[in-house]
């Protein structure tokens, strides 16, 4: 894939401030939960924090596999990866903001934080925003009027390997 590809992900990602981590445990029952977005590396790792002792701590220590989601009015992206925890001290001051005393009211210093780092492999993107968003009214007035199927040019919809 171009990397100009890859770079559209991060793009639409960077955009999003919580996301969708579903996650498979040891019995691959799905499990799917909101996530705000602590952190997004250049690399595409995604941090999160959560508690410890929740079950998607749980699921992801007996199968790391996870998908997140993404969805605003006009963009969605969907990741594959794989997530695992991580009890970082510098990772854990690198991310920390005040407003996760709401979760953590002991701060940075609560026993029960852990983090959750995802990496992605793969990306599916549809992205109906700005001029994707013209082009997509346009082919679909065109449509309707015509009687035909709606064409995607190709930059509204892609699978991309990361």
């Amino acid at each position: 894939m171009p990397e100009s590809d890859q770079k559209k992900v991060y793009d639409l990602v960077k955009s999003f401030d919580t996301g969708m981590l579903a996650t498979f445990g040891g019995t691959n029952q799905l499990h799917v939960r909101p996530m705000a977005v602590a952190q997004l590396e250049e690399s595409m790792r995604i941090w999160f924090m959560t508690s410890a002792q929740s079950l998607k701590a749980q699921d992801l220590e007996a199968n790391p596999r996870a998908e997140l989601i993404f969805q605003s009015g006009s963009a969605y992206v969907v990741l594959s990866g794989a997530a695992q925890l991580s009890r970082s001290p510098s990772k854990l001051d690198e991310v920390w903001k005040d407003i996760y005393k709401v979760w953590f009211p002991k701060g940075k210093a609560d026993p029960d934080i852990a983090l959750v780092s995802f990496d992605p492999n793969r990306a599916e993107y549809w992205d109906q925003t700005g001029a994707q968003k013209l082009k997509f009214l346009f082919e679909s007035a065109k449509a309707f009027l015509t009687g035909e199927k709606a064409r995607d040019n190709g930059e509204q919809h892609k699978k991309v390997a990361l």
